[in-house]
């Protein structure tokens, strides 16, 4: 259905109509949906960037001005302790660092449940 606006009620335009019509909206049967491998295969290829965090510290920032080669910095881990992975930021698993070949690796040791939120 189509209306017709005087165009003193909208903002810009003058002496002429503007006709406004209705949006359609394409209606989706269940063939159209997805399956949930479909789905799947649809964000398979996103990437995705992973972090091993090997443990924190709190430094003023005055220790931290004075820092040079050879400045030993404590964090918070103890050695043999789990890493905390990440996912684009958010924690999805704890793991061990591991060497394969000449670089570092982590093997995970236990994934985050998404729905309990005791394990962060």
């Amino acid at each position: 259905e189509d209306e017709n606006i005087s165009s003193n009620r909208i903002q810009g335009k003058e002496n002429s109509a503007v006709t406004v019509k209705k949006p359609v909206f394409e209606t989706f049967d269940n063939e159209t949906k997805f399956s949930y491998n479909e789905s799947i295969e649809l964000v398979g290829e996103i990437p995705v960037e992973l972090t091993a965090e090997l443990g924190r510290t709190t430094k003023k920032i005055g220790e931290i001005l004075e820092y040079g080669p050879g400045t030993i910095i404590e964090l918070d881990k103890l050695v043999g302790e789990p890493l905390n992975v990440y996912a684009n930021g958010k924690f999805i698993a704890k793991g061990e660092v591991v060497v394969i070949d000449d670089n570092f690796g982590i093997r995970i040791t236990d994934v985050v449940n998404p729905y309990n939120k005791t394990n962060y």
